[in-house]
């Protein structure tokens, strides 16, 4: 394990066999959003999540309307940075 330690972090992440922390972040998000939308959590601990209004959902009905936000704090919230994903 030593030699791991003194390595880069991208080698580190190879040698080890990990994905980024950034995959591992989006990865979490986009769980947590399918247990909001398949109704996993309860209803009342969630965020109140509303469904696109266009027709076109190209193959599910399932899409999420993003909000809009002036302020860069609501833009980081984990709902909505995976409806971009």
């Amino acid at each position: 394990m030593s030699q791991v330690k003194n390595l880069p972090y991208k080698d580190r992440l190879i040698k080890l066999g990990l994905p980024t922390l950034v995959y591992r972040r989006s990865r979490g998000d986009m769980i947590e959003l399918f247990k909001i939308v398949y109704d996993i959590y309860d209803k009342n601990t969630v965020p109140d999540l509303r469904p696109a209004i266009s027709s076109i959902t190209r193959g599910h009905n399932k899409k999420l309307f993003k909000p809009f936000s002036n302020k860069n704090v609501r833009k980081k919230f984990s709902t909505v940075r995976t409806i971009e994903i």
